[in-house]
């Protein structure tokens, strides 16, 4: 199934992702540099983690866990995952979707990370796509299989930078799960409940 690929192929390259919380940028204004010096050092930060074979599977869990959250902006992506449902949403359901996609998010990418242990980055580039947001353009390389292009969209706010998306070979994470988490949502008569308990129920598998 293309999501479970790209799950897959992102998730793998999400390792590429781990630490840093942003170089100095101009307020309101995109800044290629820090958004290219975020993801290159949460890529470092995430390689040294999974190539490090003295590190215990579960510790190594849980410090990918912390790199992903320091590194994305979770609320702004799980905004635009949920799309229209979103404006639809009260308070409580918000916060409750919020924390469900967190742990689903996080639980998926960390397991399929956990077992890599040669990996390797390369910065390619960077773009400015508007006044909040860089594209950061990666090549992934693992032991196994073909070189990824991943894409990395950074947005600056109040002098950091935080990941809000990733796209591999043109593929959007953001536009992918929504496609996902919309027909589920349709399926069940438009009750946002139902994929906050689906998300809970697959983080805790």
């Amino acid at each position: 199934m293309l999501f479970g690929r790209i799950v897959k192929a992102t998730a793998t390259t999400v390792a590429a992702a781990g630490l840093l919380l942003s170089a100095a940028a101009v307020p309101a204004q995109a800044d290629e540099a820090g958004a290219t010096a975020h993801v290159a050092k949460l890529s470092e930060n995430a390689v040294a983690l999974l190539t490090d074979r003295q590190i215990d599977a579960n510790d190594k869990a849980a410090a990918l866990h912390k790199l992903f959250v320091e590194g994305f902006d979770i609320r702004t992506l799980s905004r635009a995952v949920l799309g229209r449902h979103w404006r639809k949403a009260d308070d409580a359901q918000r916060a409750a979707y919020v924390q469900a996609f967190e742990a689903y998010v996080v639980k998926t990418y960390v397991r399929r990370l956990s077992q890599l242990d040669d990996v390797s980055v390369k910065i390619k580039g960077a773009r400015e796509l508007n006044e909040k947001d860089s594209l950061v353009s990666t090549r992934f390389a693992g032991p196994n299989g073909q070189p990824l292009n991943i894409d990395w969209r950074v947005r600056t706010r109040d002098g950091e930078a935080k990941i809000i998306d990733v796209i591999v070979e043109g593929v959007s994470m953001a536009v992918t799960q929504r496609a996902e988490f919309s027909a589920l949502i349709r399926s069940h008569g438009g009750k946002l409940d139902m994929l906050i308990a689906a998300l809970e129920k697959k983080a805790a598998a």
